[in-house]
């Protein structure tokens, strides 16, 4: 089989494997019950350990982050990115 044909029967493939995969999530979705909300709120919040990321004592300037570091001793996280912090370019 040639190149564009194995990428269409893969395509194809899929997108069948997806269609039946939404199906059986939406059947899913249709048998959830208000007793239902406290396992997937457990599931879905953050735990503690979790949000143990917000109480580091982040500094929005590199320069008074530095200081801080050369004074405890300790190194600097240095986090850049470019673009839409979602990603929604």
């Amino acid at each position: 089989m040639n190149p564009i044909g194995t990428a269409l029967l893969a395509g194809t493939a899929a997108v069948a494997v997806g269609a039946h995969l939404t199906g059986t999530v939406a059947a899913q979705a249709s048998r959830l019950s208000e007793r239902d909300l406290p396992r997937i709120r457990g599931e879905v919040l953050p735990t503690e350990q979790e949000l143990a990321f917000y109480r580091i004592g982040w500094h929005a300037e590199l320069r008074s982050a530095l200081v801080a570091a050369h004074r405890a001793g300790k190194p600097v996280l240095l986090w850049a990115m470019n673009g839409h912090p979602l990603g929604c370019v």
